[in-house]
This record gives C-alpha cells, sequence and structure tokens, in this order.
C-alpha cells in the first residue's frame, strides 16, 4: 500500500510540475509585455523577460530604459503568472482528488479475520 502511495505521489509530482512550467511559460511573455506596456515600458522585451526569471530589482534595474513604475508591474506580472498558474494545479489536483474520491467509494470492504 505504502509503495503505491509512493509512485502516485512522484507521478502526481512529476504531473504537477508539468503542468506548472508549462502554463508559466506560455502565460509569462503576454503578461509581462502587457504589463510594460501599460507602465510606459520601450526597451527590450527579451531584456525584461531575461530579468524576470530573477523576479528582482538588482536584476531589473539592469534591463535599459526601465522605471520604478516598470519594475513595480513587471513584478506583479509575474505575480499574476504564478498565481494563475498555480491555480491551474489546484484545478487538476481537485479533478483526480475526486476521480480518487470516487474510486474509494467503488471498492468493496475487506473483514479484517480474512485478511493475511
Amino acid at each position: 500500500m505504502s509503495t503505491s502511495r509512493l509512485i502516485g505521489g512522484a507521478v502526481a509530482g512529476a504531473i504537477y510540475t508539468s503542468i506548472y512550467t508549462n502554463h508559466y511559460t506560455s502565460l509569462i511573455p503576454s503578461e509581462l509585455q502587457s504589463a510594460a506596456t501599460k507602465a510606459g515600458f520601450s526597451g527590450s522585451l527579451a531584456a525584461l523577460l531575461k530579468a524576470s526569471v530573477t523576479n528582482t530589482a538588482a536584476a531589473y534595474s539592469k534591463v535599459v530604459g526601465i522605471t520604478p513604475e516598470v519594475i513595480a508591474a513587471a513584478q506583479m506580472a509575474v505575480k499574476v503568472s504564478y498565481v494563475d498558474s498555480f491555480r491551474l494545479v489546484f484545478h487538476v489536483a481537485l479533478a483526480f482528488g475526486g476521480v480518487a474520491m470516487i474510486a474509494a467509494l467503488c471498492t468493496r470492504s475487506v473483514d479484517l479475520k480474512k485478511k493475511t
């Protein structure tokens, strides 16, 4: 029983990490571009995206043409992308949990005296 829990946990961890990573990497460029444009940024989006990896003021300060308003907007865009990605992982985990509950309800009870 504990082996199946370990395997299930490892598989679920891999699935959740994959979902999170794929969703975040597809979401962050558009979120960052939108936030930076609204804040008046006209510099290199590639440099801004590179700085968003660490999401620190020191990394953003190395981007040419950046202002404190753009830094704040970029940091918020990263946070929004994180939250949206974790929300998706939560929904997937909720679906797996629902399936597990239904599967548990469909199992038969075994008398402990018959168990070896």
